[in-house]
């Protein structure tokens, strides 16, 4: 689990409307290598699933390897979408047992 302060919003360019020359994208280029590199992790690709071009030549000129992420998180999502499922259906049923 991340430490409060640690996260950061994902970062977007409205797929392309702001310019590659309005520097959006370099601020971030520079604490995403240095995150890394805190923690421990700095020889490691990051995974995406869903990233912007320009943010992804930004990543690679700070020197991080990109992978795709793309299986892992969907993997994740469908994990999750199962436990919710599961955890809305013992909800309901506690429910249901408490009002008959």
């Amino acid at each position: 689990m991340a430490e409060a302060g640690k996260l950061q919003a994902g970062l977007i360019g409205l797929r392309g409307t702001v310019a590659p020359a309005f520097g959006l994208m370099q601020r971030p280029r520079a604490g995403a290598r240095r995150a890394d590199q805190e923690a421990g992790v700095g020889d490691l690709p990051v995974g995406v699933d869903i990233i912007e071009p320009p943010m992804m030549f930004e990543l690679e000129k700070a020197g991080l390897k990109i992978a795709d992420g793309q299986q892992v998180m969907l993997e994740a999502r469908e994990i999750r979408i199962s436990m919710r499922s599961r955890c809305s259906n013992r909800a309901a049923a506690m429910v249901d047992g408490a009002i008959t």
